[in-house]
């Protein structure tokens, strides 16, 4: 049986290895190909609004665009990778990302990647990793934030971000890119130590200084909501402790996101029915104490308890409805409701991004059939799939 620590220890623990990914030989890298010219495959199928860009048997975590047309994904903890991030190239394959050193488990001289769900390109052709880290652990690593260039393929920056900005209690989830004041906000879900001693925050980076700060530590704006129990075909998500002994599994912040115009930053609960923002004025601004910020935070409109969360130029937030097996919209003024679902396709859509061609990219995962979140047995049903939809109006890349 699974407890609660055990949970979290699936999620930032070294992985064992897992069978080779496609495009991921034994001895390195596939040969890279010209950058510049977009590497993303041609639909395979199209099931109603969505088109379906990958099947893969490897569970995936978020996906990313960069302005080239590039698509890459973060493989999901829950699914054992050998690999953590990887490139989705035109015949379909993957390549371990952004090289094999870099893709793998943190070595001896603090090169790779611990855990990763969260990433996103920037307009600039930045793709940001967000690693996890993993503080719950004796000796571990504290999370970090890495910059990889896709146009002239170097590491850009790492920014390592140790407490008190992080601690055993974190969870570092999704990430938005605030381009307007060069900083980055971090949804830490919190549930490092487990779902009954959550710490969640958000995570102010400025990327002038590399300096970060925790703010909104407990508020109620970032906390699990109790009324807004995870039900999926009938079955509430949990997890399983002492004794067999079940109970929910509880979630604060996880999906975050900024506005057009880089002036409101969205957010939300895993578990939770509201979505809140915040101007990005004032989550940037240094000097303003996290009190006063909670008193700024406002609450925008309904949702349902969902995973990603992504926004187009019209003020439209999109989240993955997870009980709906749907994708959602909240509109402007902040009414919510159903706009595509599909009971067999969209079992738990979770990251998405919105691409250079003003589409929305989600990946599809089970994480509800995972063992982790299903009593210790693992249910999922291959293929997990990257899908992409064409929004109400057309998103921008960096959502």
């Amino acid at each position: 049986m699974l407890s609660h620590a055990l949970v979290v220890a699936a999620l930032l623990a070294i992985p064992f290895r897992a069978a080779p990914m496609v495009g991921h030989s034994q001895h390195g890298l596939k040969p890279p190909e010209n950058p510049a010219i977009p590497r993303m495959p041609e639909p395979s199928a199209v099931n109603g609004p969505f088109e379906t860009l990958l099947e893969l048997r490897l569970t995936p975590g978020n996906v990313a665009v960069t302005p080239s047309g590039r698509l890459f994904i973060s493989l999901h903890p829950f699914g054992d990778p050998e690999i953590r991030v990887a490139e989705v190239l035109r015949n379909g394959g993957l390549r371990a990302y952004p090289t094999d050193d870099w893709s793998h488990a943190v070595d001896a001289n603090g090169i790779g990647i611990q855990s990763i769900i969260g990433l996103k390109s920037d307009p600039n052709g930045v793709l940001w990793l967000l690693d996890a880290g993993n503080l719950a652990a004796p000796n571990g690593t504290p999370p970090k934030l890495i910059a990889w260039d896709t146009k002239g393929e170097r590491l850009q920056r790492v920014l390592h971000l140790p407490p008190p900005v992080s601690g055993p209690k974190s969870f570092f989830q999704d990430l938005a890119i605030d381009t307007k004041r060069d900083a980055i906000y971090i949804a830490d879900c919190g549930i490092g130590a487990g779902f009954d001693d959550a710490a969640p925050a958000l995570i102010v980076v400025y990327l002038k200084t590399g300096m970060a700060r925790r703010v909104l530590e407990n508020a109620a704006c970032v906390r699990a909501e109790p009324d807004a129990a995870m039900v999926i075909d009938g079955k509430e998500v949990g997890v399983t402790g002492e004794g067999a002994s079940r109970s929910a599994a509880r979630v604060g912040v996880n999906p975050i996101t900024i506005d057009d115009a880089g002036e409101w930053v969205y957010f939300g609960s895993m578990h939770g029915k509201s979505i809140w923002k915040v101007k990005a004025d004032d989550l940037s601004n240094p000097g303003l104490p996290s009190a006063e910020l909670e008193q700024r935070v406002e609450r925008h409109g309904d949702k349902p308890v969902s995973d990603g969360m992504t926004m187009d130029s019209a003020g439209n937030i999109y989240v993955t409805d997870l009980a709906a097996h749907a994708i959602g919209v909240t509109d402007s003024t902040g009414a919510y409701r159903v706009l595509h679902r599909d009971d067999a396709l969209l079992q738990w859509p979770d990251g998405m991004c919105a691409g250079q061609d003003g589409k929305i990219y989600v990946t599809v995962n089970q994480l509800n059939r995972h063992a982790a979140l299903n009593g210790g047995e693992r249910a999922t049903e291959p293929p997990f799939r990257i899908l992409r939809f064409a929004p109400i109006a057309p998103a921008s890349l960096g959502r």
